[in-house]
């Protein structure tokens, strides 16, 4: 805070300059800066709820549901660029009074703000200009220019939309003709009609008939081994089965076989009553003989030639049933049955070749099919989605332009809207602080103060880093510098150094470095000590270490002696030199504060001789001095001392030849409530 308070210090008249000039610019700002109306409206798009909705076939839907409000399409984006669009802004601007005053359409059209509101389809509009009559005006031309313009570009979309529907529509058409005809001659020369319909029926049929086939051939397989099973049973073979079954059910054949039954056991009763030579035996001999001719003659005609062999011909003809004829009726049927499979599953296996060889054919011409098929679907659906859009487009004219309205009409506030005084002020505020920042920034870098990096460069000793005091214009005050530690180690530095005649020049490069408090702290130091000195008010134009000393009466009495030393105290004087303001020169170059030190220092035996001289960088008077004391105390104080004056002047006393014998850095921030030695602070008028 204390380097800022420097800064500002060093700097007051220019930061004082700017600021005045950055308030009156604000207030000629605030008072002539042209008034600026603004009329606000808005508009909004109504949600259209028709739209289109139309099958394409295998190209899916084709759906419309009006204004979409999407990230890649904004409706209220785009009727916000047509609001801002030049056309329209031209049509306002060339109807405007006050078109003059704007060279370009760009500038013009600074005057209009357009902002769509974010998930909403309002739009705001902002109008500005120099009147509340005029800006009014320009509002509801602007609304005017722009339902204009979105008739125009309805008209105009309608129109083109409308031309290549229809050209598209003549073209679409064609070529879904092609594809149909192309289509429909494939499905008639290769009789596919459904390739996936087909060929799952014909999977269908094929599996269907496998499984019968396989049905009959098990069954059949089952009634052979019937067949057999029952063949052994009766000891016949079907064939030998079926024909005693014939024979068993021939009527004829039964009537001689009971007639030769009869004749058996007539002859069986004849022949246990008489011999074969009987005539009643020969008779029934010669009878059963007639039947058995019979018989074999009805086998004969019965049967086959040769069938005869191992059938039973004693089958039927008893009055009670054989349980044969059931044996031979079941072998029959499975005979029956098992041929009945077999001609089944043959006439499957032709089915089933024939199922598999137009089967096989499918896979030929599918992919044509399926060719055809597919640009036959596209076309289709290329020209229903056409003629879709061309209904729409009739039906609905604001697809793509919609009939904005009106929601709010323009409205003015009856307060112009700029300038803002608060923006003016706070701006011309802003100005000041950051203007003072960059003028005092840029004066500093031009002539800035005198830092730690600047007493590392001047490679001379610090004898002493003074604390913050105040002035010592009272005796307690005095004793207080005194009796600090600080001016005592100070004062115990200056001591054991070899000082040609025991004089010492205590300077600075400027003014407010504290040379003045300096010197008088080390006298009172040194003298505490036990030295006699004498302090030398060298700083002719402004006498600070006189002037400290004025308000005490018996000083004031002899400061009337000039060129005679006053005591301040037991072995502590001051002498007050004297010279007029424009001579002041001249008597230092002459010699004659040399000889006045010299004389009483001579007369007085001082141990040291303390002079307290102008600033180097602000007069002459110093330079001159060091040429005859020789010893030198710089004094710098930070955040006070310019670094360009410090330098200038440790370069001055270099090039004179003069012995510094260190630094003393005054004002530090540091506590300075230390020990402190000597005497109390009642001795310090004795």
């Amino acid at each position: 805070m204390s380097n800022v308070t420097a800064i500002i210090r060093r700097h007051w008249k220019p930061l004082l300059a700017l600021n005045c000039a950055l308030f009156a610019a604000t207030v000629s700002v605030a008072l002539y800066w042209p008034r600026t109306w603004t009329a606000t409206a808005k508009v909004i798009l109504p949600n259209v709820t028709g739209g289109l909705d139309a099958s394409l076939g295998t190209l899916g839907n084709l759906r419309d549901t009006g204004n979409g409000f999407t990230q890649e399409v904004n409706p209220p984006t785009i009727q916000a660029t047509i609001l801002k669009s030049d056309d329209v802004i031209q049509r306002v601007w060339m109807d405007d009074p006050e078109k003059d005053l704007y060279k370009k359409l760009d500038q013009y059209a600074s005057l209009f703000k357009v902002s769509p509101k974010d998930q909403s389809t309002v739009i705001d509009i902002e109008v500005r200009g120099s009147s509340a009559e005029g800006v009014q005006a320009r509002a509801q031309a602007l609304l005017a220019a722009y339902q204009q313009r979105l008739n125009e570009l309805r008209k105009d979309d309608a129109a083109v939309r409308e031309k290549f529907s229809r050209e598209e529509l003549e073209a679409s058409q064609r070529d879904l003709s092609q594809a149909q005809l192309a289509l429909s001659k494939f499905k008639q020369a290769t009789g596919l009609v459904n390739v996936n319909e087909q060929t799952r029926a014909l999977a269908s049929s094929i599996s269907t008939l496998t499984a019968a086939q396989t049905q009959a051939l098990g069954e059949g397989k089952a009634a052979e081994i019937r067949s057999k099973v029952l063949a052994s049973r009766i000891g016949m073979t079907p064939e030998q089965a079926f024909g005693s079954l014939r024979l068993g059910e021939n009527k004829e054949y039964q009537a001689i076989r009971q007639k030769l039954s009869e004749v058996e056991i007539a002859l069986t009763d004849a022949r246990g009553l008489y011999t074969d030579k009987n005539d009643r035996v020969q008779s029934l001999l010669l009878r059963r003989e007639e039947l058995l001719n019979a018989l074999k003659q009805e086998v004969t005609k019965a049967l086959p030639q040769g069938a005869t062999q191992g059938m039973d011909t004693t089958l039927g003809g008893n009055n009670y049933r054989d349980a044969r004829i059931d044996l031979i009726v079941q072998l029959i049927e499975a005979e029956s049955t098992g041929n009945g499979d077999k001609q089944q599953a043959a006439q499957i296996q032709k089915q089933l070749d024939k199922f598999n060889t137009n089967l096989r054919s499918f896979g030929k011409d599918e992919a044509i099919l399926l060719e055809l098929q597919r640009k036959y679907d596209i076309t289709e659906g290329v020209y229903k989605g056409l003629v879709a859009q061309i209904e729409q487009a009739k039906v609905n004219a604001f697809n793509s332009y919609p009939n904005v309205q009106t929601l709010d009409q323009p409205h003015v506030d009856p307060k112009p809207t700029s300038p803002k005084i608060f923006l003016i002020a706070l701006g011309g505020a802003l100005g000041s602080i950051f203007g003072s920042l960059a003028l005092a920034l840029g004066l500093e870098s031009r002539n800035p103060l005198f830092g730690p990096r600047d007493l590392q460069r001047t490679e001379l000793p610090v004898l002493a880093r003074m604390p913050k005091f105040a002035n010592p214009a009272s005796n307690s005050e005095l004793a207080l510098a005194r009796e600090d530690s600080v001016f005592q180690r100070l004062a115990s530095a200056v001591s054991v150094m070899p000082l040609e005649n025991q004089r010492l020049l205590v300077t600075s490069s400027t003014f407010g470095e504290g040379k003045t408090s300096i010197t008088l702290g080390l006298a009172l130091a040194l003298n505490a000590l036990g030295f006699r000195v004498l302090l030398v008010d060298g700083d002719f134009r402004k006498a600070d270490l006189s002037g400290r000393f004025a308000a005490m009466q018996k000083m004031t009495e002899q400061l009337a002696d000039a060129g005679q030393p006053i005591p301040i105290r037991d072995g502590l004087d001051l002498l007050r030199t004297e010279a007029k303001q424009e001579r002041i020169g001249e008597f230092v170059l002459r010699g004659g504060l040399e000889q006045t030190i010299d004389r009483l220092q001579a007369n007085n035996h001082y141990d040291y001789v303390l002079v307290d001289s102008p600033p180097m960088s602000l007069t002459s008077e110093a330079s001159l001095m060091v040429t005859y004391l020789q010893n030198v105390l710089f004094v710098v104080r930070p955040g006070v001392s310019d670094r360009y004056a410090v330098t200038e002047s440790l370069e001055q006393l270099a090039r004179q030849n003069a012995h510094t014998i260190g630094l003393c850095i005054n004002g530090l921030e540091t506590r300075t409530e230390g020990y402190r030695y000597g005497r109390s602070e009642a001795q310090v008028g004795t």
